[in-house]
């Protein structure tokens, strides 16, 4: 999907993608953060928006995975809709061990 920018990632739309962090939840796994594009008639386009969550001092990873899905969540939820284009979202997640 993202071959045009040099990636295998897959971007999902914003109902899609908060779905798939929400999967996320009780799994230990974190969302780093993601890169937003927008699919138009013409293609796919770069947004030149992304967001990160990183740990914070003391957090333990339980509680910085399920505060960084919550901050996915609402970035996405927040995010400004286009009726020309559609924001579509490639999240970034850590690795479980």
């Amino acid at each position: 999907m993202m071959d045009a920018f040099g990636t295998e990632d897959v971007a999902l739309d914003a109902e899609d993608a908060i779905e798939a962090a929400q999967l996320l939840a009780d799994t230990g796994v974190a969302v780093l953060g993601g890169d937003v594009f927008f699919r138009t008639a013409q293609g796919f386009e770069l947004a030149y928006a992304n967001w990160c969550s990183n740990p914070r001092p003391g957090e333990n990873a339980a509680a910085y995975a399920a505060r960084s899905i919550r901050e996915t969540c609402d970035y996405i939820r927040d995010f400004p809709i286009r009726p020309d284009r559609t924001a579509i979202f490639a999240l970034v997640v850590s690795e479980v061990f």
